[in-house]
């Protein structure tokens, strides 16, 4: 009772004498649970991962082998997914050192034509610079150059007539889950138009028109791969890989979508409680006006029952404060939110990827055969020189381009396998924000409990029915 700050009596510990208090454990959202280690588990070495413990299924299947290497007497721990018959693809440190960007409202600009200013914030690199969303637009239409083939998630949609605060606040959230996509992305956060959009601290318009812009050319051309040694890293599955994302994404989205708007009900629920609190604590405080005078002259009992009333509200509205800060420190709507616009990006690569990987291997093929074989009639016959020059030409830049689609061909493909590789490593932090969610929802449950049982306290002692004459 006196933990309780109440008044230590026989009725009291009575009372409660099955009431045992509830252990308070501060910054709980800060442990990190680990499993009982397995030997079969692969797991619980994985440096890069921040989950708890593995996902019980995994939509896109990867093998995944645990090794150690010795550097100057230290073991260092790599993490490598790999298929059976394939090298590993190294992936340890996809997901070290994540920047976290902050995107808020600035100002509105421009009378005749306004337009809205955002700030963008990089905890990394520690920079602050003003963008408007033409200036995200041109950045997320270079990255689609440059990285055709690589997950890049799209914008929130552009609106030009009703930009009421609700609107500008889901575009807000909307730009932050993009960019903080893209700064973790293993390839693009490394790319110099990121650190540029990120940095560049003059207004961006102007910079895009006086600065030499880095190039928008696709990946492929810009960096010349030596494809020979990417082939090995390319699953010989891939294809079946492929088929089996493409079918299941359309799915895994649409449950995705239900999620998320089952997840902002139950918000609006809370938002409606709240306000439902604030109500009901005002309702009480003019009911004790009306009944501050009991018609019983010299009652005793009916002051207690008054401010019993006062004590109810308060703790009523304190109720309210503890949901208002749970729904301001949450961010579970924004992490589903995020994760299904990873999979919609994945789907549209892969249609790019069907739109734009135009193969005419066997085209150019049948067309050397063929030309190597007039070559073969036409060389040695009198007159017909300058008709085996074209063709030896021909033939030539025929087998040069089709190098250069094989080669392109393997960068495509691996570009591909990495996705695919960079879309399964999303589980865990799909395992990540479920336990902090889960760890919220202990820390303000306490906080409502203790607010409960201070209330129970105070109640403790009101008026009985034989104290009412």
């Amino acid at each position: 009772c006196a933990q309780k700050n109440m008044d230590v009596s026989l009725m009291n510990i009575y009372q409660h004498r099955n009431d045992l208090p509830i252990p308070l454990l501060p910054n709980l959202e800060l442990v990190s649970l680990k499993p009982n280690k397995s030997k079969q588990s692969s797991f619980e070495d994985d440096p890069w991962r921040l989950s708890t413990s593995p996902p019980t299924s995994n939509i896109f299947p990867v093998y995944e082998d645990n090794k150690v290497k010795q550097t100057n007497g230290q073991a260092k721990k790599v993490i490598e997914e790999t298929s059976m018959d394939n090298k590993p693809i190294v992936t340890h440190d996809w997901f070290s050192d994540l920047d976290q960007i902050t995107v808020t409202i600035a100002e509105k600009e421009g009378f005749i034509f306004p337009h809205i200013n955002y700030w963008v914030q990089s905890h990394n690199r520690q920079s602050s610079v003003r963008r408007r969303y033409s200036d995200f637009y041109w950045f997320w239409e270079t990255l689609m150059k440059r990285y055709p083939f690589r997950v890049i998630p799209s914008l929130p949609p552009k609106k030009f007539s009703g930009k009421d605060d609700a609107f500008l606040e889901k575009r807000c959230q909307g730009l932050s889950r993009f960019i903080n996509c893209v700064v973790r992305h293993p390839v693009l956060k490394k790319d110099e138009v990121v650190s540029i959009f990120l940095t560049e601290e003059t207004e961006f318009a102007a910079w895009r028109k006086g600065a030499h812009v880095p190039s928008s050319e696709e990946e492929f051309i810009r960096t010349n791969p030596n494809t020979e040694e990417l082939d090995p890293y390319i699953p010989q599955d891939l294809d079946a890989r492929i088929e089996a994302v493409r079918k299941r994404l359309p799915k895994s989205i649409e449950y995705y979508e239900r999620l998320c708007c089952t997840m902002e009900r139950m918000i609006q629920l809370k938002e409606a409680r709240i306000q439902e609190l604030k109500q009901y604590h005002a309702t009480l405080k003019e009911l004790g006006v009306v009944e501050q005078t009991c018609f019983v002259p010299n009652c005793q009992a009916c002051p207690h029952v008054i401010r019993g009333y006062e004590s109810v509200g308060n703790y009523m509205d304190e109720e309210s404060v503890i949901i208002q800060t749970e729904l301001e420190n949450s961010n579970v709507l924004e992490s589903l939110k995020r994760h299904k616009d990873i999979l919609e990006s994945f789907l549209e690569m892969l249609e790019r990827k069907s739109r734009l990987d135009i193969n005419q291997l066997d085209s150019l093929k049948k067309k050397i055969t063929m030309n190597t074989a007039k070559v073969n009639q036409h060389r040695g016959v009198p007159g017909l020189e300058s008709e085996v020059e074209r063709l030896d030409a021909t033939i030539q830049s025929d087998t040069e381009r089709m190098k250069y689609q094989q080669r392109k061909d393997v960068h495509i493909r691996y570009c591909v396998a990495t996705e695919l590789s960079y879309l399964h490593k999303q589980q865990a932090f799909v395992s990540l924000f479920y336990q902090n969610y889960v760890h919220e929802q202990l820390q303000f449950n306490r906080k409502t409990i203790d607010n409960w049982k201070a209330l129970e306290a105070l109640l403790c002692n009101l008026p009985k029915p034989e104290d009412l004459l």
